[in-house]
């Protein structure tokens, strides 16, 4: 099953939603194609400020394959909205665990604690529900669970309790793997073949720009504060590519996908700079789109019905 989630406000209660899912969905207004059992691969890609409208003001861009396959064989819900938190660390643990924030105890990036009189960072030792990994983790020992950010608390979240790989952005401009004492050859190969380095003082142009036109900004370079251009790149088009080149070289150096267990590969693109806009706290702009891709497997888990 493909399924394309716009979450802005949830009109739809979990426990309502996985009565409907039970009853093969026949009790929402829009049909559904049926969703094939049991996958052996899940992947789950979460991309922040990414509004609604911009499939259809860019629909003539989208090419076969991608946001288009989505929407065209896959599940397709732009009206699921969920209203829960404007806050990065809130809505992954919304999408994560498939509760509101007064349920899973992520109310904010950072909010102050009470009892120690303190402003407290989201970490995965505050989350009060368990997250898909969690139940992924808890069906079958065999599974793996491979998750993805720009930053590592991100990753974290997403992950909840559950021992998964986490793969993150150094310093540098790189993805490591926190859980590997040595990084394996593939991910340095990797690297070395998408360096940020080579995208030095690079031109951002703008979607269908035409030639010689001027860039929407350049990835400048400082010797003397090259964390500015990691900023840069950061937002750019060209690290959210480079993100989705790592997901599928994950998939294919870690033989995802091939076993009897079900493999879950989250992604996170951006933390507030996603498209290098600029931060507004409206439900519109803090649309988060997630993009789910299943294939067939032995287990499933009703992750949505879960606290």
């Amino acid at each position: 099953m493909l399924c394309l989630i716009h979450s802005c406000r949830m009109l739809v209660s979990r426990r309502h939603f996985a009565s409907l899912a039970s009853l093969g969905l026949a009790g929402f207004p829009f049909r559904l194609r049926a969703a094939r059992p049991r996958p052996k691969l899940i992947v789950l890609l979460i991309a922040e400020q990414f509004r609604a409208d911009y499939l259809d003001i860019f629909s003539n861009f989208l090419v076969p394959g991608g946001f288009r396959r989505l929407m065209e064989d896959g599940a397709y819900f732009p009206g699921c909205q969920m209203a829960a938190s404007t806050f990065t660390s809130g809505g992954l643990a919304t999408l994560s665990t498939g509760s509101y924030p007064q349920l899973h105890g992520i109310v904010a990036d950072t909010w102050y604690d009470r009892t120690t009189r303190k402003p407290v960072p989201a970490t995965p030792q505050a989350l009060q529900a368990t997250t898909i990994a969690d139940q992924f983790a808890a069906a079958d020992p065999e599974n793996r669970i491979f998750l993805s950010a720009l930053d590592l608390p991100d990753a974290a979240l997403l992950a909840g309790s559950a021992q998964a790989t986490l793969s993150y952005m150094d310093a540098r401009g790189g993805f490591v793997l926190q859980s590997r004492s040595r990084q394996p050859d593939w991910l340095v190969d990797f690297n070395q073949i998408n360096s940020a380095e080579g995208l030095r003082n690079a031109p951002w142009l703008a979607l269908g720009n035409k030639k010689g036109g001027p860039p929407l900004r350049t990835l400048a370079f400082d010797p003397a504060r090259p964390e500015d251009f990691l900023a840069l790149y950061r937002a750019s088009p060209f690290c959210q590519a480079v993100q989705m080149a790592l997901a599928r070289e994950t998939i294919v150096q870690e033989k995802l996908g091939r076993g009897r267990a079900p493999i879950c590969w989250p992604s996170v693109w951006g933390r507030r700079r996603c498209w290098g806009m600029k931060w507004e706290a409206t439900r519109r702009s803090c649309a988060k789109w997630c993009f789910i891709w299943t294939g067939r497997s032995r287990h499933s888990c009703p992750w949505w019905t879960r606290t």
